[in-house]
């Protein structure tokens, strides 16, 4: 069985990367979404796991796992209810990072984060493989610490591919790419209703540190 593997997102994926985001309760248009990652800043990266269809099947037997839609936050975020809200937007179940149709979906900056195939436009990719989920991060400076922080801003998986390790695969690409820019921590918001997707977090590392709070501007 191979595992899902994880490589930076490209304009050919905007199709794909819309209907995922549709599942958060964001929908885009594919115009939309190619858009917003050709206009992501250095600072963010979008990042999408492939798998093979016929590798998957096995992996999808009694499949109950939140690896997806479990990571809804804002970056500038305008609504705090629900598992994240966009900027501008209000809340929902899932995010977007930035604001208005120029930003949220991610970036095409780096290669692979360190983990699986990273193929920008152009590149030969296995035809057969399929997008099953994205991630979105960003790191920041903050006059509180002397290194830059890593923030999950966006991880969602196709419903149908839940508990293959998709998810699981781009938390851990996420971490090497926030590694790799000199990140110590790596945040992650969620919504206050989504105790399966904390469960989930916490077994992978996270800890509950705080509290979020909003405000409609």
């Amino acid at each position: 069985m191979t595992p899902p593997s994880v490589r930076t997102a490209r304009s050919g994926d905007a199709a794909v990367i819309a209907a995922l985001l549709g599942e958060l309760g964001y929908p885009a248009g594919p115009e939309q979404v190619t858009q917003r990652l050709a206009s992501m800043p250095d600072t963010f990266t979008t990042l999408v796991a492939e798998a093979v269809p016929g590798s998957m099947a096995q992996s999808m037997a009694g499949a109950g796992s939140m690896a997806g839609a479990v990571a809804g936050s804002v970056v500038g975020a305008g609504a705090g209810a629900g598992a994240g809200s966009m900027a501008g937007a209000g809340a929902g179940a899932g995010s977007m990072a930035g604001a208005g149709a120029g930003a949220g979906a991610g970036s095409m900056v780096g290669a692979s984060a360190g983990a699986g195939a990273g193929a920008e436009d152009g590149a030969a990719v296995d035809a057969a493989a399929q997008v099953v989920g994205v991630a979105v991060a960003r790191t920041s400076w903050r006059l509180t610490d002397d290194r830059p922080v890593a923030q999950l801003v966006t991880l969602v998986t196709s419903a149908g591919r839940r508990g293959s390790g998709a998810g699981t695969a781009l938390v851990r690409a996420v971490e090497d790419w926030a590694r790799q820019r000199g990140a110590t921590r790596l945040l992650v918001l969620s919504g206050l209703q989504r105790v399966d997707a904390h469960q989930w977090y916490q077994r992978r590392g996270f800890q509950h540190t705080g509290v979020r709070l909003a405000k409609d501007l």
